[in-house]
């Protein structure tokens, strides 16, 4: 396992995307060619935890697509930089991020490397005010038993990890969920599970401004 998937309580957002196997869809939640831009994610933000420091950079592409710059300084003194596109959608007056996993960027000096699956990623975002929000991490398990239901077109199958030398804990293989239903699907499914329980406020972190 790599350094990411040691350290996902610490993290959100970009810094987790190498980890294990996070969960993927074919479709966004709306057409990327219509995006547009969140005038309200804007700026410099920061996130303070557990030693860890992550700044996001985030401005706007010429396509009205999201640009994220992640950098994080970790506890160790090392830096991780990540660059990412994505775009919002809004459902039931909750705004979601899709974020194009095939345009994740690991910026040296980090020696990590993207994913090597294509389609989104799914992150639920809420401003507190105009100066703080949060990021919310989908929760797999839900996503997976609605699969199982046959309420949700996808793939839940078991991908094969090398571990790292010096690894304490040793995984063999780990369960990969991938959605592979249409973007109506997507969003009936969005409607009708109640959003805390998809995106668990347990799983938030949040972001202040800095800029």
């Amino acid at each position: 396992m790599n350094t990411y998937s040691k350290t996902i309580p610490l993290l959100i957002f970009l810094s987790f995307l190498s980890a294990c196997c996070p969960l993927t869809s074919v479709h966004p939640l709306s057409n990327p060619d219509k995006a547009t831009f969140d005038d309200r994610l804007k700026g410099t933000w920061k996130l303070q935890k557990e030693g860890d420091t992550v700044f996001l950079h985030i401005g706007k592409l010429k396509d009205n697509k999201t640009q994220v710059v992640s950098i994080e300084h970790t506890d160790s003194g090392n830096l991780v930089t990540v660059a990412a596109s994505m775009f919002p959608t809004e459902i039931k007056g909750n705004h979601f991020m899709n974020l194009n996993a095939i345009k994740v960027e690991f910026i040296e000096p980090s020696n990590e490397i993207p994913p090597d699956e294509g389609g989104y990623y799914f992150f639920k975002y809420n401003f507190k005010d105009k100066d703080s929000f949060s990021f919310s991490m989908i929760n797999e398990n839900i996503v997976a038993d609605a699969i199982k239901k046959g309420k949700l077109k996808g793939e839940i199958k078991k991908k094969p990890v090398r571990p790292n030398k010096g690894d304490i804990i040793k995984i063999e293989k780990i369960v990969c969920t991938s959605i592979t239903d249409s973007t109506e699907n997507l969003v009936r499914f969005f409607r009708e599970t109640p959003v805390n329980t998809l995106f668990p406020e347990k799983d938030s972190f949040l972001f202040k401004r800095v800029k």
